[in-house]
């Protein structure tokens, strides 16, 4: 019994008293409610016929702005599984949970869903499936920037996850790849549009302790059906020589490529004939009896951007220079650990031999250009 209550205990007379002056205050409290219910009811009315100023924009220009909210790196992320949707804050799953109206809009937005980034584990499971096959249905017939980011081991699950994604290839636009060889060549079909494809290979493997070499048998060609390929990024530590991968190298106009040493570089550089900008690091130097043996590389007239990568062997780096007829460059990045260590001579025998008449050397630091001088 409620302690406030014990003293209304009394005589039968006293508590039918108490119970009246109860059922009195019931009565007030619940008339009270009814009056705050309707007084409720009519300010939902009035805000009911309030309309937001945003809603009021056509739905064409509403899905611009959601377009324009998307980060510019562009890839999103489908949540892992539907019993836990959380969208990212990057993702337009998020602007489905604002209102009806903007959830319609997003859905009916193909633009939105045309970029998305995968990291797959070693298991799939079906509801991360169908998760990926309503994200590229949204996407409709927009060109598509994927990437894929995988173990070190090909599973039948991270397979078929990649077999979904295949009939697609026809509206890949950007890729970026970072799967086992075994799942790198299971990516076949036509690709008009992909003109951007950055690649690594997870299992690699050290072959005692020096050349790295993934699963292959025989060379194959890849992505020679992607017309349009004109940027290649090969993350290191990737196979360069032919006898395993062979890549559409004659459209390429900007290679990113570290290589072991020089001489693996020369069969990639006879077929780089377009080849626009070249990103190059060298891990070590090459045998001086098989760089003597190289002859009549040809100039590379198209090449105007040659760009050194810091962590370099200093004397492949040179090796290599020595084997450039460059006669279109006009700018040389390099940090300054490197160019210092290959001294001024290379870079002077490079552009004599090139016939460079305007030219730019640009020194960094780590990340922050020091010098920058036009010649």
């Amino acid at each position: 019994m409620p302690p406030n209550l014990a003293r209304d205990i009394g005589t039968p007379a006293v508590t039918r008293t108490r119970i009246n002056q109860v059922d009195t205050q019931i009565a007030y409290f619940e008339a009270s409610i009814r009056k705050l219910k309707m007084a409720r009811g009519f300010l939902k009315n009035h805000l009911d016929t309030y309309i937001y100023p945003v809603l009021t924009l056509p739905n064409e220009i509403i899905s611009e702005i959601f377009f324009h909210t998307l980060p510019e790196e562009a890839y999103q992320s489908p949540p892992k599984h539907s019993d836990s949707p959380s969208p990212c804050a990057n993702s337009p799953l998020a602007l489905g949970h604002i209102c009806s109206k903007w959830r319609q809009i997003a859905l009916s937005t193909p633009t939105l869903w045309t970029a998305l980034e995968l990291y797959l584990d070693n298991v799939v499971n079906s509801n991360q499936l169908r998760l990926l096959e309503i994200w590229l249905n949204r996407s409709g017939g927009c060109p598509l920037s994927i990437g894929i980011w995988s173990g070190a081991t090909s599973t039948p699950d991270v397979c078929r996850f990649i077999d979904a994604l295949v009939p697609h290839c026809g509206r890949w636009q950007d890729m970026d790849l970072d799967i086992p060889f075994r799942d790198l060549i299971r990516i076949t079909g036509d690709m008009p549009l992909l003109h951007t494809l950055s690649v690594g290979l997870t299992d690699m493997e050290m072959d005692d302790g020096a050349a790295l070499q993934p699963h292959a048998s025989e060379p194959m060609q890849i992505f020679h059906t992607a017309a349009a390929l004109t940027t290649l990024i090969l993350i290191p530590p990737f196979p360069v020589g032919p006898e395993i991968l062979i890549f559409p190298w004659a459209q390429i106009t900007f290679l990113y490529i570290i290589a072991t040493s020089p001489h693996e570089l020369i069969y990639i550089l006879r077929a780089l004939v377009n080849i626009g900008q070249f990103r190059v690091g060298i891990t070590a130097s090459s045998p001086d009896e098989i760089m003597a043996n190289i002859r009549d590389l040809p100039p590379l007239v198209h090449m105007h951007t040659l760009s050194l990568d810091g962590e370099s062997d200093p004397v492949g780096i040179m090796q290599l220079l020595d084997c450039l007829t460059l006669p279109a460059l006009t700018s040389l990045h390099a940090v300054e650990r490197c160019l210092m260590s290959l001294g001024a001579p290379a870079v002077q025998r490079l552009l004599v031999r090139s016939g460079c008449t305007q030219w730019a050397i640009c020194i960094t630091i780590r990340k922050a250009t020091v010098f920058n001088h036009a010649y």
